[in-house]
């Protein structure tokens, strides 16, 4: 099967390969693989974007990536895209204008119709092996759409699906949830544990499930994480490995009132974070994930690469006080001024 692999030169399309950090990722991850000389499997990597001569598409081409002008809402596009592919990474994306606040009916039918076009070209083009990179976390509602389109159409694809469901990103902390003064904040209970992958890893995974779609093939759909973790805990690792002490507290209502309006930290990812009860859905098994991945990095190993001496500032207790103090003072007068709109409009 190796020899067969050898000869044969597979193209791999991926969709978003350039501008969406998980798609861009699963390139990176393809092109380490493509670069290792005991990888068996001989493949060209194709990179679908909406602007392919952006500086980013540039520097993919210069790697040997071929890059293709595509929209995931234009089917034809995708058609023309998908040709002669063997395999297929479909990515949906849930930003409408880039803009996460914008959770409006129609934002909410663009991610399904993207993934239904991506999938029903993948199909009309005889794609062989289609992988789908989902998610638990951010609009799960349309990532369930899509999976459940995707397995009705599963016989469609001669060497089957797989379908990766990554939980929390160890890489947006410090990147989408900012940390000052060595201080940190979410609606998140402190003790309250979620479970933690890298995208690094992720990406890995998915590459490899190209290589090995015989094994993946039959596993499907995978909840993958490495590590559980709560927010204290976080904040522990991150003190071994900074110059400095970081502390979390969860944010009181009237805190991610204020985030909003602040630079404290990153709103969107607030928003993301307030719905972290959503993975109990898709909880992985972490024990069976290690066993199946034996490399996949604990958060320990993440921080101790990405925040080894790192300064994140000293944390002094009036900072947090000060910004508890701006919260209940901005609800106070939020509450008197509505008050007086209501007498006035109904007096």
């Amino acid at each position: 099967m190796a020899e067969e692999q050898n000869l044969e030169v597979k193209t791999i399309a991926v969709v978003g390969g350039v501008s969406g950090i998980q798609p861009h990722s699963v390139i990176e991850a393809l092109l380490s693989l493509k670069s290792d000389p005991k990888n068996e499997c001989n493949f060209k990597i194709r990179a679908l974007t909406r602007d392919a001569y952006k500086p980013d598409a540039q520097k993919l081409r210069h790697r040997g990536v071929e890059v293709i002008e595509s929209n995931s809402l234009d089917k034809l596009s995708l058609l023309q895209a998908f040709q002669d592919c063997w395999g297929v990474f479909g990515y949906t994306s849930p930003f409408l204008n880039h803009n996460i606040f914008d959770k409006n009916h129609q934002s909410l039918q663009n991610e399904i119709q993207q993934g239904i076009n991506i999938i029903d070209a993948a199909i009309e083009c005889k794609v062989s092996y289609f992988v789908f990179g989902s998610t638990s976390i951010l609009r799960h509602e349309t990532k369930d759409e899509v999976e459940k389109y995707l397995l009705s159409k599963e016989k469609e694809f001669k060497q089957g699906i797989f379908i990766i469901r990554p939980l929390w990103f160890m890489d947006n902390i410090d990147k989408f949830i900012s940390i000052d003064h060595g201080y940190f904040s979410l609606s998140i209970p402190n003790n309250y544990k979620l479970q933690w992958i890298s995208f690094h890893d992720v990406a890995m995974i998915t590459a490899q499930s190209f290589c090995q779609y015989q094994q993946f093939s039959k596993i499907k759909i995978l909840n993958i994480a490495s590590q559980e973790l709560s927010m204290d805990e976080i904040a522990s690792i991150l003190s071994k490995e900074s110059k400095e002490k970081v502390i979390y507290k969860q944010n009181k209502f009237y805190n991610r009132l204020l985030s909003k309006l602040s630079k404290k930290s990153n709103s969107e990812m607030s928003l993301i974070f307030d719905n972290y009860e959503n993975d109990k859905k898709y909880e992985a098994n972490i024990k069976q994930c290690h066993e199946l991945f034996p490399n996949l990095q604990t958060f320990e190993q993440y921080a101790q690469y990405h925040f080894h001496g790192k300064d994140f500032g000293n944390y002094h207790d009036w900072y947090n006080q000060y910004i508890q103090n701006i919260g209940i003072t901005s609800m106070v007068g939020a509450t008197i001024g509505l008050t007086a709109w209501y007498l006035f409009k109904h007096s």
